[in-house]
């Protein structure tokens, strides 16, 4: 998915799922990539250039590998983000979301403090 094919592009309002089945499927399908890719770059590999021709602008850009997949992250955050607004807005309780709460962490299990 990420190495060597160019993704489909239908539009920025495009429904790319018709339904949340779907949409799990490929998040899944999209984040084993990501893994898997992250797990085989080398750290010597994150200063090489990419080039590649903007969906938006259609410029050619050239940027460094780190800066790309910085990007690739950041704007998975915005987007996630937006959908726990939408889910708090209609009162959805989506559960801890503070790494330093988390199962795993120092203070997981513990409960938060009073005042944070």
């Amino acid at each position: 998915m990420i190495v060597g094919q160019i993704p489909k592009f239908a539009g920025f309002d495009a429904e790319l799922f018709a339904d949340r089945t779907e949409l799990r499927a490929a998040r899944t399908e999209t984040d084993t990539a990501i893994c898997l890719y992250l797990d085989n770059i080398g750290t010597d590999s994150l200063q090489q250039v990419l080039c590649f021709t903007s969906f938006l602008s259609g410029r050619a850009m050239r940027l460094p590998r780190w800066v790309a997949l910085t990007q690739l992250f950041n704007h998975q955050l915005h987007h996630r983000g937006q959908v726990t607004a939408l889910l708090s807005r209609l009162g959805v309780d989506y559960g801890d979301i503070d790494l330093i709460w988390m199962p795993g962490s120092e203070a997981g299990g513990r409960t938060p403090p009073a005042s944070a």
